[in-house]
């Protein structure tokens, strides 16, 4: 089988252009622009605006219908937006999918839908491109595809049939007392004080994780009189969620103090993602057989995504899986010993830590996870190998818009 320089060449163009701007969820006005114009640059149909800024690029035409989902959003952080995540990496790869499968560098058939997502950092996208219509705008897919960059070796791939990632939820915490002069405090710790103590250290990890915490007074001879906290519940399945929402709010009713007020709201609910248990045990062969090293999680990751919702709107099939980001295939020992534990691997940066980045093996070996995974389901199936990359309807009165693209 011929390498696939065209795909490559056009996945490291837009993985360089997208990660040049990164924009949080709502607002991936350029991200959307460059994946529209680079997949109208390799002939696919490509209709904007479905969700927001979410963009669908479809190519050839009849069955099988293979769709895959990748993000547009980077993660929103103190410094504005970061690609802390991987989704320039994620759809880098499926543009580069798409351009490899329209120069004839992998052999396909049917039709292939990439679903370009906003809104996926908030758990917001998948549900607006559902609202905006989207199962109405293409042919029902035989199987929905997602991949996740993650810190593992960049040629493995991880998932599991079943629930696959947590159901999560962050519960935003505000205090509120009266301020004042330090000095006319008397001998008493200040009530505020107290409260964001008792919560923040409260907050036990059998229950969620303190992930923003804020205690100031106005000026640095002020005592506070707001306080903000923000905990990140997480939990393999619903009931366990609902178990730790109601631990939180008795730490809530613990943490009382006369004159501090307390309110409480879910800024950011996830569902788990669960994978069609058929359709997973054929992927997971399929990436054994084309020399991927693939692995059996034994229990969901610890992440959250809202891709499930565009499975059930669909009414289709679902496999989500994890890919390395590092630049290295072994595995050390202490990030063995790491992921057993539930904990990330050590020796490699983390999806939102601001070390996080992928090495450019990681981006081609995305790339060919997406043609392996569609071989699974597109005739005629193919051997491929890691050597085998290495070479150089509308909605009505809504922002949705189709153009045919042409290839240039």
């Amino acid at each position: 089988m011929k390498p696939v320089p065209r795909g490559l060449n056009v996945a490291r163009e837009a993985f360089t252009r997208l990660h040049a701007c990164p924009e949080p969820a709502g607002h991936e006005t350029v991200s959307s622009a460059v994946v529209a114009d680079l997949c109208q640059g390799i002939g696919a149909t490509v209709t904007t605006g479905v969700g927001g800024h979410g963009v669908i690029a479809r190519i050839g035409s009849g069955e099988p219908v293979v769709a895959f989902r990748a993000e547009l959003d980077a993660l929103a952080t103190s410094n504005g937006a970061e690609h802390l995540c991987g989704h320039d990496l994620h759809a880098a790869a499926l543009v580069g999918a798409l351009a490899a499968l329209q120069a004839g560098e992998a052999p396909w058939t049917g039709s292939v839908l990439a679903i370009f997502q906003p809104a996926e950092e908030t758990g917001t996208g998948a549900a607006a491109m559902v609202a905006s219509g989207i199962d109405r705008l293409v042919p029902t897919p035989t199987v929905l595809l997602a991949q996740h960059s993650s810190p593992l070796p960049h040629d493995v791939v991880a998932f599991r049939p079943g629930p696959v990632t947590s159901w999560s939820e962050t519960a935003s915490i505000e205090l509120t007392a009266r301020g004042g002069h330090p000095g006319l405090a008397g001998s008493e710790r200040h009530a505020l004080t107290v409260a964001f103590s008792r919560l923040v250290y409260g907050v036990a990890p059998t229950i969620g994780q303190v992930t923003q915490a804020r205690l100031g007074g106005a000026a640095w001879n002020a005592l506070p009189n707001s306080a903000a906290v923000t905990v990140d519940l997480r939990a393999p399945d619903e009931a366990s969620l609902s178990a730790r929402r109601q631990a939180l709010g008795r730490v809530l009713d613990q943490v009382g103090v006369d004159g501090v007020e307390l309110s409480t709201a879910a800024t950011r609910a996830f569902a788990g993602v669960s994978n069609d248990p058929d359709a997973a045990a054929l992927l997971y062969r399929t990436f054994a057989q084309r020399g991927r090293t693939a692995v059996l999680m034994p229990g969901p990751s610890g992440t959250s995504d809202d891709v499930g919702g565009l499975a059930a709107a669909f009414s289709a099939p679902l496999v989500y899986w994890f890919w390395g980001t590092s630049g290295s295939s072994q595995m050390p020992a202490s990030d063995h010993a790491a992921l057993a534990a539930g904990r990330a691997p050590v020796t490699v940066p983390a999806n939102h830590s601001p070390l996080f980045s992928a090495s450019a093996r990681s981006l081609d070996s995305g790339l060919l996870n997406l043609l392996i995974a569609l071989s699974a389901w597109s005739s005629p199936r193919s051997t491929w190998s890691e050597r085998q990359i290495e070479g150089p309807a509308r909605a009505r009165s809504s922002p949705v818009r189709t153009t045919e693209g042409e290839r240039r």
